[in-house]
């Protein structure tokens, strides 16, 4: 939500939606409902397709790496482009945020349904994954905030560059 506050009197050349799927770990019902019946039969138009999935971090480790995640699947036509964008996002989290980079595949989260649909994906998740994800625990006192922090600057700055803030 952050970057939507940031970026919501910021002119570009592409339009960014932000989108808040349920049911992801119930089989992705949200955004498999959204591909079906909006964005098919609206034949919309995207570009890219973002994912921002568990970035919290841990607050008792060292947060100092964000995994890029490119497509590797079927249908194969998107993956080379898929390639190549996670790559400008791993460039941008190095040039806007203190954090390393590493890529790895996609899988399992809400950006799927679209990449079975043969859009282009990328997305950012945490290195160090939560032992406490999806249960009452959590919160942000698990969480490493100046971590969260850093994504957000990273990925502030690739959304600028993903939809042509900087002509």
């Amino acid at each position: 939500m952050e970057l939507a506050r940031l970026l919501k009197d910021v002119n570009t050349e592409y339009s960014i939606k932000f989108i808040h799927f349920s049911g992801e770990e119930d089989g992705l019902i949200g955004s498999k409902f959204y591909v079906k019946n909006t964005v098919i039969p609206e034949k919309m138009d995207i570009k890219l397709v973002f994912n921002i999935d568990e970035v919290g971090g841990v607050n008792d480790k060292t947060n100092d790496t964000i995994v890029c995640e490119l497509d590797t699947s079927n249908p194969e036509s998107n993956n080379a482009a898929s390639e190549a964008v996670t790559k400008r996002l791993a460039t941008c989290m190095t040039l806007y945020s203190n954090l390393k980079t590493e890529i790895s595949n996609a899988y399992a989260s809400d950006y799927i349904p679209f990449e079975n649909a043969g859009f282009i994906i990328t997305g950012l998740f945490e290195k160090n994954e939560s032992p406490v994800n999806h249960t009452a625990k959590d919160d942000l006192t698990h969480m490493d905030v100046g971590y969260v922090y850093e994504v957000t600057k990273g990925a502030l700055g690739a959304t600028l560059e993903f939809a042509s803030a900087f002509k």
